[in-house]
C-alpha cells in the first residue's frame, strides 16, 4: 500500500504541474482581432462659399458635395425659404436679394442623423444714376497697366471704392479730365465705385479680376 501511494503521488503532482504550465503559457499569449463596426462616416453638410447676388447672373447655393458621410439617400432643407428656387433642393438658385441673408442648410440622412451649415448671400449694389441726369463720365479698363481710367468733364469730385460688404476700401480726390485708379492690390471680387460730383452721387458696379 505504501509503495502504491509513493508512486501515485508524484504522478498526480506531475499532472497538476503540467496543467498549470500549459495554462500559464496560454495566458501569456497575445491575440489581435479586428471587428467591423458597421458604422458609416459622420454626416457632413456643406452650404458652400459666401456669394454676392447680382441680377445678371445665376447664383446657386451648396458645396461640392453638399452632403457626405452618413447613410444615403439624403434630404435637404434650406431656411429661410424665401428667394430660393426650391428650398428642398441640394443646390437651390437665389432668385432675388434685397438685403444680406444667412441661409442654413440642414441635411438628414436615411438613418435620421442630421448636420447643418450656413452660407451668407450678400445683396449686390445696383448701379445708380440720379434721375434725369446724364452720366458725366466714362470708365475704361487699363489692359496694359491694370486698373481703370475715369474720364470726366472739368469737374472735381470725390471717389470712393466699396467692397461687397459695403466697406469703404479707398477714398480719393477725383481729378478733372482723367483719373487713374489702380486695382492690382485689391482682392478679386465685386466692388462699387462711387463718384460724388457736386451734389450728385453716381454708383457703378465693378469686377476686379
Amino acid at each position: 500500500m505504501a509503495n502504491t501511494f509513493l508512486i501515485r503521488l508524484p504522478y498526480c503532482l506531475l499532472l497538476v504541474t503540467s496543467f498549470l504550465a500549459t495554462n500559464l503559457c496560454r495566458a501569456q499569449q497575445t491575440h489581435h482581432y479586428t471587428f467591423a463596426s458597421g458604422q458609416p462616416p459622420a454626416l457632413v453638410a456643406d452650404a458652400g462659399e459666401d456669394v454676392v447676388f447680382t441680377s445678371d447672373e445665376t447664383v446657386s447655393l451648396g458645396g461640392a458635395p453638399v452632403a457626405s458621410g452618413g447613410t444615403k439617400p439624403y434630404t435637404y432643407s434650406w431656411t429661410p425659404s424665401e428667394n430660393l428656387s426650391d428650398p428642398t433642393s441640394a443646390t437651390p438658385a437665389v432668385t432675388s436679394a434685397d438685403d444680406d441673408e444667412i441661409y442654413t442648410l440642414k441635411v438628414t440622412d436615411d438613418a435620421g442623423c442630421q448636420a447643418t451649415d450656413n452660407v451668407t448671400v450678400f445683396a449686390g449694389i445696383i448701379t445708380s444714376v440720379p434721375s434725369g441726369k446724364e452720366i458725366p463720365f466714362t470708365i475704361y479698363s487699363n489692359t496694359s497697366g491694370g486698373g481703370i481710367t475715369i474720364r470726366t468733364a472739368t469737374r472735381e469730385g470725390t471717389l470712393q471704392l466699396l467692397d461687397s460688404r459695403g466697406t469703404t476700401v479707398l477714398t480719393d480726390r477725383l481729378t478733372p479730365t482723367e483719373h487713374h485708379l489702380h486695382t492690382a492690390n485689391f482682392p478679386t471680387g465685386i466692388y462699387v465705385l462711387r463718384l460724388i460730383l457736386d451734389r450728385d452721387i453716381y454708383s457703378v458696379k465693378l469686377f476686379v479680376p
